[in-house]
């Protein structure tokens, strides 16, 4: 099999900072977004949308439609453990889901994460590696992730590694996760944030402008968690650029 690695990106703005903005017009079912890494891997990638379900269905497209030999998930994620700043990269050895199940954590390849972090501390990134948490829901006060980073001992939290990682298990591919910080620990989200974004993760004008009119200092929280966006999106972007260049998208795609 020829060798591809299969990306699953949940958000938009996460494709466009990871592929360029020929990744905007990837919707849904369509066909995967084929490129080229840097070091002349094939890429193989969807934007799956929030949630657990929708990253295990789009992991499953890039392995049966698009030939992924190897999957990986790439985005911005909540810090759960403390001195993580926005920007902060964390390189998953591990994803475990809370979910209240005893399900087995998923276990990411050990030798492309340290080659990872190593690559991205040379390229002068604060990255470090450890244990990535799936939610089922949003983690928004400092009091829960506090109380998730206690319990799991993970470093982030998201709602789609696991689904990723379940599907890499399920099909023998190797595996690989890669976060960037967008809300420290220390630092609540308000509740109504989430909701601006549909499952697709594109924003909903409609929800958004009802919630300002309601509450305008809702402003102040926005242009906060903008540039928290911006920083832990260009450090996205730069650290990949990084792993790239240095051959990981090939370690991962022909299981090295």
């Amino acid at each position: 099999m020829h060798p591809a690695l299969g990306l699953v990106i949940p958000l938009p703005l996460e494709a466009i900072a990871l592929l360029g903005r020929g990744a905007a017009r990837l919707r849904g079912e369509e066909p995967v977004f084929r490129s080229r890494a840097r070091d002349g891997t094939e890429l193989v990638s969807a934007i799956s949308g929030v949630g657990c379900g929708n990253a295990r269905s789009a992991a499953r497209r890039l392995v049966e439609s698009g030939g992924a030999t190897a999957l990986a998930v790439l985005g911005v994620s909540g810090g759960i453990a403390p001195g993580l700043g926005a920007g902060f990269l964390v390189v998953g050895d591990g994803v475990v889901e809370e979910t209240g199940d005893a399900c087995p954590p998923i276990r990411a390849d050990g030798p492309c994460a340290e080659f990872a972090l190593a690559s991205l501390a040379a390229g002068g990134f604060a990255a470090c590696r450890g244990g990535i948490v799936t939610a089922a829901h949003a983690v928004l006060s400092p009091e829960s992730k506090r109380s998730l980073h206690e319990r799991t001992g993970a470093l982030a939290v998201d709602m789609e590694s696991a689904g990723v990682g379940r599907v890499a298990a399920a099909t023998g591919l190797p595996f690989f996760a890669l976060r960037s910080i967008c809300d420290p620990s220390g630092r609540g989200v308000p509740p109504d944030l989430p909701g601006f974004l549909g499952d697709d993760g594109r924003v909903r004008p409609g929800v958004l402008l009802r919630n300002l009119r309601t509450r305008p200092s809702l402003l102040v929280d926005l242009l906060r968690a903008g540039k928290d966006l911006a920083v832990a999106l260009s450090s996205l972007r730069g650290g990949w650029g990084v792993l790239e260049r240095q051959g990981l998208p090939s370690r991962l795609a022909s299981g090295r």
